[in-house]
Parts: C-alpha cells; sequence; structure tokens
C-alpha cells in the first residue's frame, strides 16, 4: 500500500507577517498625563519637553503618546552616577 504524503501549504501572509507565526508584539503607549504621574512632574513639564525634542515621543496625528520601553531607556541615559569624594584619609582607609 503506498503512502500519501501531504505538503503543507507556505504560510499565508497577514499584515507582511507569515500567519503561523505570533506577529509582533506592539509597544505600550502611555499619555502625558500618565507619564507625568509616573515622573512625579507636571504634564506641562512633559509637554515643555516635547517641544524641545528632549523626551523620546509618538505623534499620532494631534496625539502625543509615550512607548514605555523607549521612555525606560530615555531615562537609564540620564541616570549620573553619584560622584565620590575621594579625601587623603578615606585613601588610607581612615575616617577622620
Amino acid at each position: 500500500m503506498a503512502t500519501m504524503t501531504t505538503v503543507e501549504p507556505a504560510g499565508a501572509l497577514l499584515n507582511g507577517h507569515d500567519a503561523a507565526d505570533p506577529a509582533p508584539q506592539l509597544p505600550y503607549l502611555i499619555d502625558a498625563t500618565t507619564l507625568a504621574a509616573h515622573l512625579g512632574v507636571t504634564v506641562r513639564t512633559i509637554r515643555r519637553k516635547v517641544a524641545d525634542g528632549e523626551i523620546p515621543y509618538i505623534r499620532l496625528g494631534s496625539i502625543i503618546r509615550f512607548d514605555l520601553a523607549e521612555i525606560t531607556a530615555w531615562i537609564d541615559a540620564a541616570r549620573v552616577a553619584p560622584d565620590i569624594i575621594r579625601c587623603a584619609a578615606c585613601q588610607n582607609g581612615t575616617l577622620p
């Protein structure tokens, strides 16, 4: 008895992606009010940073949204390491 093999058709494309593969995740976007509350600043401060090009944002027509992943990277890039004051006594291992 002959065995039949089936050939799976190539995956159909859905929005440019293979339908069998999971679609790429969309970014989680938040508005200026939510971002301001998260950062502990005013909405005016957020809007000023947008106008000055200091903060990454996404413009959807007249709507401004912020990608949390980009905001996290922006915060990490702005992180400042503390200055360590070295005095002669501290370098010797004795504190004044």
